[in-house]
């Protein structure tokens, strides 16, 4: 039972993340700029988006390729990365990823249509995806966490 709490409380605070992640950035590209790139304007607090996976993220959880990468809270117990740049068919490939590495689906996932949450588990890590948007705006956060378990 506490657990399952503990797994509930998570996929909380991975939505949580989701909603700081989307509401902190304001991205948009300039074609008249003259200089081609895209510009992006993010929170102070936040990390800039970049295109590899951030070097702070367990290695242990695969990540999707193809997208833009931001680290949002990186401790040593606890990170979210945002993955931004996708296509809505890019969340099955997240899933099937993590069930490739050994991760167990847990019960309870919401499929809302443009917003989807799952959670993971392997040994003692927890492992929460969240998504939102469609199209172009297609993002998945990735929370993760050890445990004691």
């Amino acid at each position: 039972m506490k657990f399952k709490k503990l797994i509930v409380a998570f996929s909380v605070v991975a939505g949580m993340s989701m909603l700081v992640a989307c509401g902190s950035d304001d991205s948009s590209s300039d074609a008249g700029s003259g200089s081609g790139a895209e510009v992006t304007t993010v929170a102070s607090s936040a990390i800039p988006a970049a295109t590899t996976v951030p070097t702070e993220f367990p290695r242990e959880v695969p990540v999707i390729t193809g997208g833009r990468y931001r680290l949002i809270s990186p401790s040593p117990t606890q990170q979210s990365l945002e993955v931004s740049g996708l296509r809505a068919g890019d969340w099955d490939r997240a899933v099937g990823l993590l069930t490739q590495a050994g991760f167990t689906r847990q019960p309870g996932q919401e499929d809302l249509g443009s917003v989807k949450s799952a959670t993971f588990t392997k040994g003692g890590r927890v492992v929460a995806l969240l998504s939102n948007g469609a199209g172009d705006t297609f993002g998945i956060v990735y929370t993760t966490m050890l445990t004691s378990g």
